[in-house]
Order: C-alpha cells, then structure tokens, then sequence
C-alpha cells in the first residue's frame, strides 16, 4: 500500500469575463429599447402609436416591468440567487397592484381586433 495518504485537487479553471452576457443582455436591451420606441412614437411604415392611449397606471407598469427585466439582467451578470428570489419576492405585490390598477379593459380595447358574435338561432 502507500505509505502517505495525499489529496489530489485539479487545478481550478480560471473565472470567465462577463463579456458574453453583457454582450447578449445588451442586444436584449436595445432590441426591447427599439420595440418600446416603435410602440411610443409608431413606426415608419403604419405611423400608429401602439400606446397611444396608455394611462399614468399603464405607464408606471411599463416601468415596473422593466425593472422586474433589470433584476433579470442584474442576476445574470453579477448577484446571486437568493438576493434576486428576495428582490422578487419584494416587488410582486406591487406589480400585481399595478396590473390591477394598469390593465383595464378600456385600455386594453385594440379596435382593429374585434370579434364577431354570432347570434343563436331558436
């Protein structure tokens, strides 16, 4: 047998840049930047402003959302688990008032999609 018992470790894989997810978060953030500027101010080709008609409640849960994305990003790049779980967990009441309060059904109203009920006939 061996007379001295050793541990054997493997050398440890040196830490990765953020550069990929940076580089990814980014593409996320200015594709959703240029969806959100198309929606606000309408695009080149129909000139029809998506949030035309958007309230001080839908403007504060547009914000909320993108803070709920910022977290996202943020624990993608940098802080752990279970701060992100508490941070989430903070701001789920909030977002679910201002989803109530955000999403009302005049709001929600798109004219240009509209179903057409049938009538029975007896």
């Amino acid at each position: 047998m061996y007379p001295v018992i050793t541990n054997y470790f493997p050398p440890e894989e040196p830490p990765r840049g953020a550069f990929i997810p940076l580089l990814f978060a980014g593409a996320l953030v200015g594709l959703f930047s240029l969806f959100l500027i198309q929606s606000f101010f309408g695009s080149a080709m129909d000139k029809v402003s998506l949030f035309g008609n958007l309230s001080a409640w839908g403007f504060l849960l547009v914000v909320n959302y993108l803070g709920i994305y910022a977290i996202i990003v943020a624990f993608w790049v940098k802080i752990n688990l279970i701060n992100t779980l508490w941070t989430i967990l903070a701001i789920a009441l909030p977002t679910l008032f201002l989803m109530n309060k955000g999403l009302t059904p005049d709001g929600c109203h798109v004219s240009g999609f509209s179903k057409a009920l049938k009538a029975k006939n007896n």
